[in-house]
């Protein structure tokens, strides 16, 4: 998605954004869904959506500075939500 708003091409920038939307969102296993917290949830929908908005701002508007402020508050959200949720991995006891 940078490397098409570098280049200008708003067609490359909604292309990219699209495949960030809520069409991504529904490829997660719903078995691994149910196990999300409702908050982890919530705001990754939050930014599916701001995805899909971005693809339809960029074949409307046609605007750079546009776009490039809506994928700059979305990444906010990205960084609060890796911050804030992070899968660990539990070393196994060797003892058992």
């Amino acid at each position: 998605m940078t490397g098409a708003l570098g280049k200008q091409d708003m067609q490359a920038v909604a292309e990219a954004s699209r495949g960030m939307g809520q069409k991504m969102a529904h490829e997660v296993p719903p078995a691994l869904r149910a196990k999300l917290p409702m908050e982890f949830r919530q705001l990754g929908f939050s930014v599916h959506s701001d995805f899909d908005q971005m693809a339809l701002d960029a074949e409307g508007l046609k605007d750079v500075g546009s776009s490039l402020g809506q994928l700059s508050a979305t990444l906010q959200k990205c960084v609060r939500c890796h911050a804030a949720y992070q899968i660990r991995v539990q070393a196994l006891d060797a003892g058992h």
